[in-house]
């Protein structure tokens, strides 16, 4: 089933605490964190409209039980590239997105 982004009443507003992990190439990977007052939801579209206006084409997400799937098709500098984000909802204030 298609449907929007995570809604707004998923996710509670507030300070979140991001932690990403970048993986590169040969086992290496960077760790960051970052603190900040968001609504999660409306972060992610605002992301996906920046994402639409660098020209992107952009899935509606699919809904699975706790997990919403969307894709993106991008070219930047004539380089097309291809991805598949998953957002798995843990609960109101915690969440896990892989891309």
């Amino acid at each position: 089933m298609r449907q929007a982004a995570p809604t707004r009443r998923i996710f509670r507003k507030g300070i979140w605490e991001f932690s990403r992990t970048i993986e590169s190439g040969g086992g290496k990977s960077q760790k960051m964190t970052s603190r900040k007052c968001v609504s999660p939801a409306e972060d992610m579209r605002t992301q996906n409209a920046r994402l639409a206006k660098t020209g992107c084409t952009l899935s509606p997400y699919a809904r699975s039980a706790n997990q919403y799937t969307m894709s993106a098709k991008c070219r930047v500098m004539g380089i097309s590239s291809d991805t598949t984000t998953v957002v798995s909802v843990e609960s109101d204030s915690a969440y896990r997105v892989t891309v």
